[in-house]
This record gives structure tokens, sequence and C-alpha cells, in this order.
């Protein structure tokens, strides 16, 4: 896996391997990170008292651009899609279930900001969590500053 060339050199990017981790995604597959995000999901899950519900994370590019061209295509509606530009083809992100309660609560989430994970869309997309897409070199501000304007990406 090489750094792609789209990313922002604010941005981090882990020159490492993926690996599957101690967690099964809500598609009943073992979720795989690459070794930074996943140690740090790790310690994240020994802070919660309830088990951490993930359902997307490592997803091949060609997943990615095909469900960008698929939002593009039905007018942008759903969830933001950001294809070729996404952390999941990194191994440096994941989604939480949004249907588990647990995975909505303010303890979920500083628990995941606490080991390092930051979410550029809060607002749009409360369940992405990455490590290294939002940096506060990049917002110029905290690390959960939303990172877009008039609904779209500004890093």
């Amino acid at each position: 896996m090489t750094k792609p060339e789209w990313m922002k050199a604010e941005q981090e990017w882990y020159d490492e391997e993926l690996i599957d981790g101690p967690f099964t995604s809500y598609y009943e597959k073992p979720v795989q990170l690459k070794p930074t995000p996943m140690n740090a999901l790790i310690k994240a899950q020994e802070l919660l008292s309830y088990p951490i519900e993930i359902t997307d994370n490592y997803i091949t590019l060609e997943k990615k651009i095909e469900a960008r061209e698929k939002w593009i295509a039905g007018g942008r509606k759903g969830p933001y899609q950001a294809g070729e530009k996404s952390f999941h083809p990194q191994g440096q992100a994941f989604d939480l279930n949004p249907n588990h309660e647990n995975m909505n609560l303010e303890e979920t989430y500083e628990a995941l900001r606490a080991v390092g994970f930051s979410q550029p869309r809060p607002e749009e997309e409360p369940w992405h969590w990455s490590m290294g897409e939002v940096t506060a070199k990049n917002t110029g501000g905290p690390v959960t500053s939303p990172l877009y304007s008039d609904r779209r990406y500004i890093i």
C-alpha cells in the first residue's frame, strides 16, 4: 500500500499493512485496519464497559469509487461518499453502527477521541471515525471541527 497522491501534506498516512483485529463487524467479518488505528481502537474499547460496534472498516478502493459514482448518479442523496479520497481503503477509518444506541453516546465519542480518532464530518457522519484524516494542522482548530463548508470537503 502506497501513500495516495491526493492526500494532503497535513494528513497522516501510516506505512503499515492491514491486520485483523479482535472486533467483528456488523457484517460478521473481522475488522481490518492498520496496526496504529487498530491498537488505538483496542485502547478505546478498554475505556468502555460495552463493546464497540463497527459496520464498515477497510474497504477496497474499487468499492469506494463505485459507491461514490452511485452516490453522484443518485443525486448525491444519502451519506457522503468520498470515493478515492476515503480513508477506509487506507485502513485508517471505520464506521460505528449508528443503529446501536451505545454508539451514539458521548462516552463512546470521548473514548475514541482520547486515543487519537477524529471525525471529519461530525454533524453529517457522526459514525465515521479515522486517524490521520483530520489533524489540528488542516482544520486550524480542534481535531473535532468539521472539515466542510456547504456540504463539501474543504481539505
